[in-house]
């Protein structure tokens, strides 16, 4: 009787001292493991959600850079301070629908690619407003601009009018105030893709007769 009383006793002590260390451990290295797995899993979500955020901001960003060029009007006559002219690193002109404000209004801005040699800066000014929309790693970030000849070039006005048919008058007028498009280029890396934005011009005016034609 007393030995199964001893026996009785030492199965209700408990854990021993080695079982207790032994179950710490594997619960710690459990825990670890958690974790780790949920470490993991907020850092994917937060990229995934970065992700989002960034291609939001594109869109956003691309659809106010379409609005701006189609809203583009040409200037009067005599203020030849806001005649649209484009190069390969900026644009400017009168748009009626600005970046910066909500009231439809005339209103000069322009459109900058600033080149530091690692990337390219796009820049939106009018007045005493400038804002930063987006940097692109690509320093070799580029404007051009559509004729009606299906002809992208480096500059507006070009050179040359852009013959719009087969009939070869192209000579007889003066380059139009708008070109057809305007192309925002630039190479993503490390992917090597392109990167290109094309926002078409909504005002058409007609080819101006040079006045030497009608001599």
């Amino acid at each position: 009787m007393d030995v199964l009383n001893h026996k009785s006793k030492q199965s209700q002590s408990g854990f021993s001292l080695m079982e207790t260390l032994l179950a710490l451990a594997i619960m710690s290295v459990a825990s670890l493991a958690l974790f780790q797995s949920t470490a993991a899993l907020l850092r994917l979500s937060d990229r995934t959600i970065n992700a989002a955020l960034r291609t939001q901001d594109v869109s956003v960003l691309q659809k106010s850079f379409n609005g701006l060029v189609g809203g583009l009007v040409p200037a009067w006559p005599k203020d030849t301070s806001n005649v649209f002219t484009g190069t390969p690193t900026r644009f400017s002109g009168l748009t009626r629908t600005p970046l910066h404000t909500l009231d439809i209004s005339l209103t000069p801005f322009s459109m900058t690619l600033e080149n530091d040699g690692a990337g390219s800066t796009l820049i939106y000014r009018s007045g005493k407003v400038e804002w930063v929309l987006k940097t692109f790693p690509d320093a070799n970030a580029h404007f051009s601009y559509l004729g009606e000849d299906n002809v992208w070039r480096p500059t507006w006005p070009p050179k040359n009018t852009p013959e719009p048919g087969p009939f070869k008058d192209a000579q007889y007028y003066d380059p139009p105030a708008f070109p057809l498009a305007i192309r925002l280029q630039a190479l993503e890396e490390p992917s090597g893709k392109d990167i290109v934005w094309i926002a078409f011009v909504n005002y058409r005016d007609q080819l101006p007769i040079l006045e030497d034609s009608l001599k």
